[in-house]
Order: C-alpha cells, then structure tokens, then sequence
C-alpha cells in the first residue's frame, strides 16, 4: 500500500499516511491539532521498499535502489 504525506494548514504538521490507491484521500484529520489536512505531492512510497527515505546525495535517481545508503 502507498504512503501519502500530508501537512495541516493549522499547525504545519506533516504527517504520513498509508491509504489504498482506491481508497478517498480527502478528509485525512491531523493527529496533532485535529483539523482536516491537505495531501502533499511527493514521490510515490510503498510499503516494504528497500529505501524508506527521500534519497541521498550520492543518488543521482533520488531513489538509492543501487546505491550504499539503503536502509
């Protein structure tokens, strides 16, 4: 399943959420302040990928797939 990465307009908190590529991807609430979040684009995370981060600077891709960074 994806990971999706939102932020709250309220208290700036960026959160991420697992979410079916089916399932509605509004209405996420905030687990800090409770208000209703906006997804934030970002490259698509699945669950169980090698590579958990955002990419290193010795990756030229941004995904660390063959490099010595995984994690």
């Amino acid at each position: 399943m994806p990971f999706y990465d939102y932020k709250c307009g309220s208290c700036v908190k960026v959160f991420e959420v697992i979410r079916g590529m089916n399932d509605n991807k509004d209405d996420i609430i905030c687990p800090t302040c409770g208000k209703i979040a906006q997804r934030v684009f970002t490259p698509i995370k699945m669950m169980g990928a090698e590579h958990k981060g955002s990419g290193c600077s010795s990756c030229s891709d941004g995904v660390c797939s063959s490099c010595s960074c995984k994690s």
